[in-house]
């Protein structure tokens, strides 16, 4: 055989496009051709049609329009104040307790002084109860803890649950509030007294 012969095919075949050829050229096309999403949502969430990213749980956008799902969110709790709702209820749910601030590399509070807690939503005694006491929640704070304090104590129906002098500590009934498991408060050692 002759070379020119054995030529003619192998040119033939790599200067005509094949079929393979044309829907790969078409694939990456279509590809290239979608705009993607900002950082491509950071790997921590997805792409929508409209090129703005869903973010997954515990991702938010960040602080710009359209963000890349950078930022971590930080733990929500009963607010200790916050702006009122359609009903008034001040104590909506707000990144750290509305009293922290988020940071969002972390996405753990920093919370502010006499705030502790995963979301801050736990009080602080002050001064660690100046080591001459206990701190504890205040729906856990007996009533009449010194000797002779209170001659009648009344429950939630104003039943008389205890009475005369000296009776020692009451617990009143109390129903579960916004700040139930929040609030917290020194029970001092005997011969100490303040708020500390």
């Amino acid at each position: 055989r002759n070379s020119a012969a054995l030529e003619q095919p192998l040119t033939s075949f790599l200067t005509r496009p094949t079929t393979t050829m044309k829907l790969a050229l078409l694939a990456l096309a279509a590809t290239t051709a979608h705009a993607a999403c900002p950082n491509s949502c950071s790997g921590h969430g997805t792409c929508g049609a409209d090129d703005t990213c869903t973010c997954y749980q515990d991702w938010v956008m960040g602080d710009q329009d359209g963000g890349d799902c950078s930022d971590r969110r930080c733990p929500y709790q009963v607010a200790w104040s916050a702006g009122p709702d359609k009903t008034g209820n001040i104590h909506t749910y707000a990144e750290c307790a509305g009293v922290g601030i988020c940071d969002r590399g972390s996405g753990d509070c920093e919370c502010f002084e006499g705030y502790t807690g995963r979301g801050c939503g736990l009080q602080t005694c002050q001064n660690d109860c100046s080591g001459h006491g206990e701190c504890v929640y205040a729906e856990d704070v007996t009533f009449g803890t010194v000797y002779g304090d209170y001659a009648g104590v009344p429950d939630a129906n104003g039943d008389i649950v205890a009475s005369g002098v000296g009776v020692g500590a009451s617990k009143v009934p109390q129903k579960p509030n916004w700040d139930s498991g929040k609030v917290r408060m020194c029970v001092c050692e005997p011969g100490y007294t303040d708020i500390d």
